[in-house]
């Protein structure tokens, strides 16, 4: 029959529990805030609630991201400090995620960043981020590209770390129950 020919709807796998429901969840989040996050319009309810949603479920990744990311730079004994630095000068940008994962690429592969962006064709001022360091150029581009492959891997890396000890911990609680 025709209904038995349809594909499911891609909507009901968000039914699903486990991570693809979260993984849809987050994007459908994310493409609410990119398409309707422009606080104008008609829309402006919507708009405002998807930036909002999307600010929720950014908030921790975009720390994790600041705390890791001196580890994948080379820098382990100051990625405390740099994530303390990350929070501070990321904390002047109106988005309370970008700046701080900006401030941590910034910090982290030593290039300044910030100043006057051009967005929609308005110009605003960000702030600046390691005020310190040399402005970003065509190497400060490619050690951010290289920090980003990093900080994948080792994200990679502590999941399936994770992974294997949780395996590793429900197997050890089978025989034990077994």
């Amino acid at each position: 029959s025709a209904a038995e020919a349809l594909p499911p709807q891609p909507g009901a796998w968000a039914l699903l529990p486990g991570p693809l429901s979260l993984a849809w969840g987050f994007k459908a989040a994310s493409t609410l805030d990119s398409m309707l996050g422009y606080r104008r319009g008609r829309l402006r309810w919507l708009g405002t609630a998807g930036a909002r949603l999307d600010d929720a479920l950014t908030w921790i990744p975009c720390r994790l991201v600041a705390l890791t990311l001196p580890l994948a730079a080379g820098q382990p004994r100051h990625s405390w400090q740099l994530f303390r630095q990350a929070l501070v000068q990321g904390r002047p940008d109106p988005s309370p995620n970008a700046g701080v994962s900006q401030a941590a690429y910034a910090l982290a592969a030593r290039v300044r960043m910030g100043g006057v962006n051009r967005y929609g064709g308005e110009c605003r001022a960000k702030p600046i981020l390691a005020a310190d360091q040399p402005p970003a150029d065509q190497d400060g581009v490619a050690r951010i590209l290289a920090l980003s492959q990093r900080l994948l891997l080792l994200w990679l890396l502590i999941w399936i770390l994770g992974a294997s000890a949780c395996g590793a911990c429900a197997c050890g609680a089978w025989r034990l129950l077994g």
